[in-house]
C-alpha cells in the first residue's frame, strides 16, 4: 500500500501534472490566473472526494464483493479517461489556433519544444505574420523568411501581384496552403480571376474557413469579396460553414444575404443534417418583408456565378422575370419546408392564369404562419375576391397546387416563347 500511494505521488507530480500543463498553452494568461488553480486543487480535490465517497459506499453495501466492484469502476472511468484523453487533442488543437488568431496567445516559436505546437503556429499564422507578430521572429532567428520554400514565396509574390496571368500560375501550382489564404480571399474581388480564386479555396479543405467566416461578417471588408465567400464556404460540409452563412443573412447589404441563402440551400442538399432552424429561417424573412415597395423592387444581383443551380425555386423558365427579393424569401422559406411545393407555387406567382395564380396563393396561404404570411402578402399581389380567413388544410391545398404543376409550366413556357 505504501509502495502505491508513494507511486501514485511521484507520478501524479511528475508525468501527469507534465503532461496536462501543455493544454494550458492555448488559454490566455488572463485565462489562465483564473481557472489554473480551479483546475489544480478544486478538480483534483473534487476527484478524490468523489472516489473516496464511491470506495466508502461500496465498502458499505457491498462487503464481500468490494475487491471486484471497486476494480470494475477503475476499469470503467479508466476507459472514461482514455476516451476524453482521445478528444483533448482536436480540442487543444482548435483552442490554440483560436488563441493564435486572436492575439490572445503569443508564444515564441523558437521556446517551444512540442512539435504539434509548432506545427499548428506554424500552420495557423504563416510565416510573414509569425516574423511580424512575434517575439524572436527576426529575419536571422529560427523564423526568417529562409526557412520556408522559396517557392512558397514566389507564389505568395505572383498572389499579391494582381496581376492575372502570375495569380492563375500561382493558383495552379498546388494547394492553397494557409499562408496564402489572406491574400487569396482578397483577390476575390478581381473579376478577372474570381472564378479561379473560388476554386482554389474550395479545393484547400476546410482550412480556411474560419478566415473566409470572419471576411463574409466583416463589414469594412471588401463588397466583391464579402458577395463571393458563401460561394466557397457553401461547399464546406461542416456546422461551423453553415453557422457562418446564418449569420450572413442578417447582414446589411442585399447580394450578401442572397448568396448565404442560396449556400445554406446547396449545404442542406449536400448533407440534411446541415439543417437551419425555423425560427433562424423565419427572422431572416421577416427583415426581407419588412421593407418598403421600392426597395422591394430595386433589388438586383451583380454576379452571376456557379450558384445559378443552388436555388430550390428558380429554373429557365423564369429566370429572367423573377423578382430577386421574392426569390430571396422563398429561398429562405425553402430551409424550413418541402422544397418543390414552394417551387411549383413560386412558378405559379409568375403566371397571368387567375386559377394557377390561385392555386399557388391557396397553398402558401395554408403553409405560411401568420406572422409570416401577413407581412409577406402585400408582395405576392393577391388579386383574388375577399373571402373568410379559414384557410383549407395544407394537405388539401399542397395536392390542388401538385395538380396544378403541369398546367403552370405548359403557361409559363408560353410565356417565355412570347417573350422571345
Amino acid at each position: 500500500m505504501v509502495v502505491h500511494v508513494a507511486g501514485a505521488s511521484v507520478l501524479s507530480n511528475s508525468v501527469f501534472r507534465g503532461g496536462y500543463e501543455v493544454l494550458f498553452t492555448p488559454v490566455s494568461a488572463r485565462e489562465k490566473r483564473a481557472v489554473k488553480p480551479l483546475a489544480d486543487v478544486g478538480a483534483a480535490r473534487t476527484g478524490d472526494l468523489i472516489a473516496a465517497g464511491l470506495a466508502q459506499t461500496v465498502l458499505v453495501m457491498a462487503a464481500y464483493r468490494t475487491p471486484y466492484i471497486l476494480t470494475a469502476l477503475a476499469l470503467v472511468f479508466a476507459l472514461g479517461a482514455a476516451w476524453v484523453a482521445v478528444r483533448l487533442n482536436a480540442g487543444y488543437v482548435r483552442s490554440l489556433e483560436r488563441g493564435l488568431r486572436s492575439r490572445a496567445v503569443e508564444l515564441d516559436l523558437s521556446e517551444v519544444r512540442d512539435g504539434m505546437t509548432r506545427s499548428i503556429m506554424m500552420k495557423t499564422l504563416g510565416p510573414l505574420e509569425i516574423s511580424r507578430i512575434l517575439p524572436g521572429a527576426g529575419g536571422s532567428g529560427p523564423l526568417s523568411m529562409a526557412a520556408f520554400p522559396s517557392q512558397e514565396e514566389g507564389r505568395l509574390a505572383d498572389i499579391r501581384s494582381r496581376d492575372a496571368s502570375r495569380v492563375r500560375r500561382a493558383l495552379r501550382q498546388g494547394r492553397v496552403t494557409m499562408d496564402l489564404v489572406p491574400d487569396t480571399i482578397s483577390l476575390l474581388s478581381q473579376d478577372e480571376v474570381a472564378r479561379e480564386v473560388i476554386q482554389a479555396l474550395r479545393e484547400a479543405g476546410t482550412e480556411p474557413m474560419e478566415p473566409l467566416i470572419v471576411g463574409l461578417l466583416d463589414p469594412s471588408e471588401e463588397f466583391a469579396v464579402r458577395r463571393r465567400i458563401p460561394l466557397v464556404l457553401a461547399t464546406y460540409i461542416h456546422p461551423r460553414a453553415v453557422e457562418g452563412l446564418s449569420h450572413g443573412l442578417a447582414d446589411r447589404r442585399f447580394e450578401v444575404r442572397y448568396r448565404c441563402g442560396r449556400g445554406l440551400t446547396h449545404e442542406t442538399e449536400m448533407d440534411p443534417r446541415c439543417g437551419v432552424p425555423r425560427s433562424v429561417v423565419y427572422e431572416a424573412v421577416l427583415r426581407e418583408v419588412q421593407v418598403g415597395a421600392g426597395v422591394w423592387e430595386g433589388r438586383a444581383i451583380l454576379d452571376r456565378l456557379d450558384d445559378e443551380g443552388w436555388s430550390p425555386v428558380v429554373d429557365d423558365a423564369i429566370r429572367e422575370r423573377a423578382n430577386k427579393s421574392l426569390e430571396h424569401v422563398f429561398t429562405l422559406l425553402a430551409l424550413a419546408h418541402p422544397r418543390e411545393p414552394l417551387k411549383i407555387a413560386f412558378r405559379g406567382l409568375h403566371v397571368s392564369d387567375p386559377f394557377l395564380r390561385g392555386t399557388a396563393l391557396e397553398y402558401l396561404e395554408s403553409l405560411l404562419p401568420p406572422e409570416i404570411r401577413k407581412p409577406l402578402w402585400p408582395y405576392l399581389e393577391d388579386n383574388r375576391p375577399r373571402r373568410a380567413t379559414t384557410a383549407k388544410p395544407t394537405e388539401e391545398a399542397l395536392a390542388k397546387l401538385l395538380q396544378s404543376n403541369e398546367s403552370i409550366v405548359i403557361h409559363l413556357d408560353e410565356l417565355r416563347k412570347k417573350g422571345s
